[in-house]
């Protein structure tokens, strides 16, 4: 979101650049981990999410899976508040790291040819569940919600409402008070009523349901500014 040339008709601040971030992928995982294992972990973190997913079993070791899911909650977060590294992406988008020449598109999956490669993956990506518990914690549940889920954020960011209704142009004069405070970044995770929480000097979580409400994105908003 960003003007080519200065508009003087246009409220939007030509140099105000803000990065949406909708699809935090190691918290939506951490998310579902959640609600579909069945997680009481301590209270305090994130609302529950809006789609709620079927309960899929017992865990293996429940009171080790409770224990660390807050931390692990924590670290996805301090990661996500971050833009990716873009010196990370180029080292695995190269064919200098270990022995396998991998394209970008391979980053993240599991065709890891060194120890040095998958360290890489693990800095690019950040903490996340599989990697401590194995993807088979997941497995085709996760996809199957996951995909529902991605579909019906697409269609509603596709939705006919035109740029004036999006919702940082509803919230556009807390946004400006916010971005001339430091913000650059607004992090969103699926979860219903408030989550707002400022997760470093540039950046915001909040839950979709805040964002799509103008009144509660302008308080989160003037909330960043006023930190």
């Amino acid at each position: 979101m960003r003007g080519i040339v200065p508009d003087p008709g246009n409220p939007w601040p030509h140099d105000m650049v803000i990065t949406i971030e909708d699809d935090a992928f190691p918290l939506i995982e951490l998310l579902w981990v959640r609600e579909a294992w069945g997680l009481h972990p301590p209270p305090g973190g994130p609302p529950r999410l809006t789609r709620t997913p079927a309960r899929i079993g017992e865990p293996e070791d429940r009171a080790e899976w409770e224990t660390a899911w807050p931390a692990l909650w924590e670290g996805a977060v301090q990661h996500a508040a971050a833009p990716p590294d873009p010196a990370l992406f180029a080292a695995l988008a190269s064919d200098q790291v270990g022995s396998d020449q991998v394209g970008s598109d391979q980053v993240g999956s599991d065709q890891v040819g060194s120890d040095e490669r998958a360290a890489l993956v693990r800095a690019y990506t950040g903490p996340t569940w599989p990697d401590h518990f194995g993807p088979a914690s997941l497995g085709k549940a996760f996809d199957e919600w996951n995909r529902a889920e991605r579909e019906q954020r697409l269609a509603l960011a596709a939705a006919p409402q035109g740029v004036s209704a999006s919702p940082e142009r509803l919230a556009l004069d807390a946004l400006v008070i916010a971005w001339e405070a430091g913000l650059t970044r607004v992090v969103t995770i699926p979860c219903r009523g408030a989550g707002t929480r400022i997760i470093g000097d540039a950046s915001l979580l909040l839950t979709e349901s805040t964002r799509r409400s103008p009144a509660e994105y302008s308080e989160a908003l003037r909330r960043f500014a006023q930190a």
